[in-house]
């Protein structure tokens, strides 16, 4: 059973009057009363850590997890990094239910350690920097474009100044992700701090964009995985054609005309 520690001196004298201290529940209940909270019948004790996080200002989010098994689950892919800084892809799935601020809330959080582990790769992270909190702003149909707001405490505009490869890669995370969800007739992403003009994005070629950015702005979302699959795929290719080369009758030359060995034996082949 957790109980609460009580500070200070037990009495207090003023004079020959004697008062008692209220206890520190009673005091907090009385105080949110004071200022029209509703207060609840049971008190909930919370953790050390979660008070810590109440007095700095910042509050834990939970989010939205589905059984992967469930078939009414919504399949998502969230857009991270792996190594080389490479894209990499996976797919989560989140309850019905679900809404688009979490799943930014979901990429900003960064792959589970599951999803680490079955990817394979030494890395995978989100380079989305703590205080960044994205979330959908307003659509602009005529442009047909999206709003991705972020708060300024997550510093992209500074970022993307003054660190360029790594503001890519987090717009690139946060565009490849968006464009994912359905969208309606979206098809490019702006993103937004509170400032006058939006933040400047660029393309994968560091091409600074002067219109929303969309996926062949970033190679079409390709991930480090295609990548490393069609390299196996050419390998092969190219080992397939080697072994042809190698299995050809040596005795034929390259029209396939009739050849004698060395011990006189007539051989006629047919060119292709």
């Amino acid at each position: 059973m957790t109980s609460i520690r009580r500070n200070g001196r037990r009495r207090h004298r003023i004079g020959r009057r004697r008062f008692r201290p209220i206890p520190v529940a009673v005091s907090f209940a009385l105080l949110i009363a004071a200022c029209g909270i509703p207060v609840s019948d049971g008190v909930e004790l919370i953790a050390q850590e979660d008070h810590r996080e109440l007095l700095e200002g910042t509050t834990s989010t939970t989010i939205p997890e589905a059984d992967p098994t469930d078939e009414d689950a919504a399949r998502v892919g969230l857009y991270f990094i792996g190594p080389d800084d490479k894209l990499e892809r996976v797919t989560r799935a989140f309850p019905d239910g679900t809404t688009r601020d979490e799943v930014l809330e979901a990429l900003a959080a960064g792959p589970q350690a599951d999803e680490i582990e079955e990817s394979g790769l030494e890395t995978l992270v989100t380079q989305l920097p703590v205080g960044l909190n994205p979330r959908f702003g307003p659509q602009d149909e005529e442009r047909q474009s999206q709003a991705v707001e972020v708060d300024p405490e997550g510093q992209l505009r500074i970022i993307v100044e003054e660190q360029p490869v790594l503001g890519r890669l987090i717009v690139t995370q946060i565009v490849c992700t968006a464009l994912g969800l359905q969208l309606g007739d979206v098809t490019g992403i702006i993103i937004t701090d509170g400032g006058e003009e939006p933040i400047v994005i660029s393309d994968i070629n560091a091409e600074t964009l002067q219109r929303p950015a969309n996926r062949a702005d970033f190679d079409d979302c390709k991930t480090g995985a295609e990548e490393r699959a069609e390299a196996e795929d050419a390998e092969a290719e190219a080992e397939g054609e080697a072994d042809g080369e190698t299995d050809a009758d040596p005795d034929t030359d390259a029209d396939g005309e009739t050849e004698t060995d060395p011990t006189g034996t007539t051989t006629t082949t047919t060119g292709a």
